[in-house]
């Protein structure tokens, strides 16, 4: 009897050591591979995104268009993606993708006021994938932090913070928003936005650049989508 408690102990010992020992080991990284665009609503630049080798860490350069996405990237490694200071090197933005996420658009919005050390961007991370947003659609991004509802070619809309979308209105969209102030309803945003045959649009409604003011910003980033017959 003694014998089989003594024998009880020392498997207990040892599930306990190796339960521990597995516990202790640092979780591995996820790995990340990515097809990504990136953008930012207000100027940015010498930024730059880190790629690590078992021999090297090499970094590359990020371009930034003023109203369209960047050209694409491929990443893979370890997750969050970095983006960093050309320059200094020191990581100033973490892309956290989502495993469900292959095309990705990266929004920047630089953090107000601008720290000098560390994070220097709030991001925000869009399933951008032309599988799911093609020709013909139009897609919404309300960072605004406005309530908002009217029109997207007649379609009757309500936007809080977030994506919606994508609407299918084939060439040209003639997109009408409203807020509530004061118990009145107040035109926000009006204009109409022209696609074209294999265009797809995505508009982003930022904050009012006026404290008080109720008119959004916008930023409208068009791209063509080529058709599977066209190829």
């Amino acid at each position: 009897m003694a014998f089989f408690l003594r024998h009880l102990a020392l498997r207990g010992s040892l599930f306990l050591a190796v339960a521990v020992a597995a516990i202790a080991q640092p979780a591995r990284p996820r790995e990340l591979e990515v097809h990504f665009t990136v953008f930012a609503p207000t100027f940015v630049s010498d930024l730059a995104y880190r790629i690590k080798t078992e021999r090297a860490v090499k970094l590359v350069p990020l371009t930034f268009f003023p109203t369209a996405r960047s050209p694409v990237y491929a990443y893979r490694g370890p997750a969050p993606l970095e983006i960093v200071d050309e320059k200094s090197g020191e990581v100033v933005a973490l892309a956290d993708v989502p495993p469900n996420i292959s095309e990705p658009l990266i929004i920047l919005f630089p953090l107000t006021p601008a720290p000098t050390k560390g994070t220097r961007f709030r991001v925000y991370v869009h399933d951008d994938a032309k599988s799911k947003h093609g020709p013909g659609g139009l897609g919404v991004l309300n960072f605004s932090n406005l309530s908002l509802d009217g029109t997207v070619d007649r379609q009757a809309v309500q936007f809080g913070n977030g994506f919606y979308g994508p609407y299918n209105v084939g060439a040209v969209a003639k997109v009408m928003l409203r807020t509530r102030f004061r118990g009145r309803s107040l035109q926000t945003y009006a204009d109409s936005i022209h696609l074209g045959r294999d265009g797809r649009a995505l508009l982003l409604l930022l904050p009012p650049f006026y404290r008080g003011s109720l008119e959004v910003q916008t930023r409208i980033l068009l791209d063509e989508v080529t058709h599977p017959d066209s190829r």
